[in-house]
């Protein structure tokens, strides 16, 4: 009666895969790359009557399974900008979010949005962090970047004696002050 001829696959394959007739009606196939898969589906009886079915469209994503952030750089002054870059694994039509943290305080978030970049001047000393999140298909994934240390640049550094004159085996000690740099 049925007898499967062929079962065609097509969306990402540029050769399709065949089953030839045979008795066995069905078709399985795992797919290894994303996109839309059809299969068209052809029968002919015992009397040489053929007839055809094409299949609805399915659709294979990869899911996403994480996300990384890098920053430009990992050290900054107060008043120069800073941005990170996520890069997600997996997923399609992927939307980021960005909360920036400095210590264990929230200090700004970026809301979800289809944009991977990030972007914040700081305007104080301190150790910063930014969570990235990624969300893809209704899953969301997260990681913390490493620490940006944000301080300003060593501009001065001075070094003065307790004593200007002193007798051979009388100690003198000098004292250094550095301005900026964190110091």
């Amino acid at each position: 009666l049925q007898d499967l001829e062929d079962a065609i696959a097509s969306g990402c394959s540029t050769t399709p895969e065949k089953q030839l007739y045979s008795s066995n009606n069905t078709y399985s196939f795992t797919p290894t790359a994303d996109g839309k898969f059809k299969v068209k589906a052809l029968a002919i009886s015992d009397e040489g009557v053929q007839v055809y079915d094409i299949s609805d469209a399915i659709t294979v994503k990869t899911p996403i399974t994480g996300v990384t952030a890098l920053a430009d750089k990992t050290t900054a002054a107060p008043g120069e900008t800073v941005t990170w870059t996520s890069t997600a694994e997996g997923g399609t039509n992927v939307k980021y979010a960005f909360y920036l943290y400095c210590g264990a305080d929230l200090v700004e978030k970026q809301l979800y949005d289809y944009d991977n970049t990030y972007s914040f001047t700081p305007t104080a000393e301190g150790k910063y962090k930014v969570k990235a999140l990624a969300l893809a298909d209704g899953v969301q994934v997260t990681s913390v970047t490493d620490v940006l240390t944000v301080q300003y640049p060593l501009t001065e550094v001075t070094a003065e004696a307790d004593k200007t004159t002193l007798a051979p085996g009388e100690t003198i000690t000098w004292t250094s002050t550095v301005d900026g740099g964190g110091a």
